[in-house]
């Protein structure tokens, strides 16, 4: 079913943004799971939300007709897809402020030296004249 590969989908997106935590590493050296337990409540966690995902379908069709669980899944995807670009638009702003940052930090080094460099060639001409 598509909703346990969308889970799948998070989980591997959630843990990878995570991966930037400090306390995650310690997290997982202190209180790490087994495989096989991850495992098993990874399981259990995906046919529970199955059998959600069917009684809410169920729900929806004889409540509001064939077309509704169809509108909730676009609607489910598009704010997926929202957040998804909110995440990597707020991503590439931070790059671009340290790339920024870097950038402007190596003009002034550089002006600064280009400045000594001409003082130092402004000093020696005057003291030969």
């Amino acid at each position: 079913m598509t909703t346990i590969h969308e889970l799948r989908r998070e989980k591997i997106h959630e843990k990878a943004t995570n991966q930037t935590d400090h306390g995650a590493l310690f997290k997982r050296l202190v209180a790490a799971k087994s495989v096989e337990q991850e495992t098993m409540e990874m399981f259990a966690h995906g046919k529970k939300i199955a059998q959600h995902e069917k009684d809410l379908r169920e729900l929806l069709m004889y409540t509001y007709g064939a077309n509704a669980y169809q509108e909730l899944l676009s609607m489910r995807r598009s704010i997926r897809d929202q957040r998804e670009k909110t995440v990597y638009a707020q991503v590439r702003r931070r790059k671009a402020l340290f790339w920024g940052t870097v950038q402007g930090g190596s003009l002034i080094m550089l002006t600064a030296a280009l400045y000594e460099v001409f003082m130092f060639l402004y000093a020696a001409i005057a003291a030969v004249n």
